[in-house]
């Protein structure tokens, strides 16, 4: 009884004196969460073909921007060589590469016939929310056609109201967007889709160095 008193005493006081308990925050610096196949070098992959992500989201425009982003990020590396196909391209049809979210065995080593594709790169927008905040949701997987190991995965979401994420896109805009910027503009990445789409294509590529 005695003891339940003074508990009740200590939390009064606490309330009382404006005191609060706060939980520890993820530090700010927190990086991507993905998968790798241990000990894998990307750059001897070889051929890679990107087929366009499949959308989940209610913006149609969405799963293009974000591909083509995506595909210009990878470029840039030159990790490995990079074919993106979309849906109105006739090789679409031709391999019959629909909008699964994981393909078969047999499927896999007909796209590395049919599509000279050593590697399969694809997956789907899970997530999507514009103003007043960003916030972008990806699953994407890299597939050896040859013998089907998942070679690198990512599962993650984009919240521009994140901690972790306003830093890593502070950063990101201090290394990539300098030119004709201000410093502090760095901001407008969190209200314009279009830099924010490429900051996420930025990251992701980052992964697979």
């Amino acid at each position: 009884m005695i003891k339940r008193l003074l508990f009740i005493f200590v939390l009064a006081m606490i309330l009382l004196t404006g005191c609060s308990i706060v939980r520890p925050k993820t530090p700010a610096t927190e990086p991507l969460r993905y998968y790798r196949y241990p000990g894998m070098d990307l750059s001897r992959v070889g051929r890679v073909v990107m087929p366009q992500l499949k959308n989940l989201s209610a913006n149609p425009d969405l799963a293009n921007e974000i591909t083509v982003a995506l595909a210009e990020e990878l470029q840039k590396k030159q990790i490995f060589g990079l074919d993106t196909i979309y849906p109105t391209d006739p090789k679409w049809k031709n391999a019959d590469l629909g909008d699964a979210s994981r393909y078969s065995a047999k499927q896999l080593s007909e796209f590395r016939a049919n599509l000279k594709a050593d590697a399969l790169l694809f997956g789907k927008i899970t997530h999507y929310r514009p103003y007043p905040r960003n916030s972008v949701g990806l699953k994407l997987q890299l597939v050896d056609c040859r013998t089907g190991q998942l070679l690198w995965a990512i599962d993650q979401v984009w919240d521009s109201t994140d901690a972790a994420v306003e830093k890593r896109i502070e950063s990101f805009f201090k290394k990539q967007m300098r030119s004709g910027y201000d410093p502090m503009k760095w901001k407008l990445t969190m209200l314009s889709p279009r830099i924010y789409n490429k900051f996420i294509a930025y990251e992701i590529s980052e992964t697979m160095e």
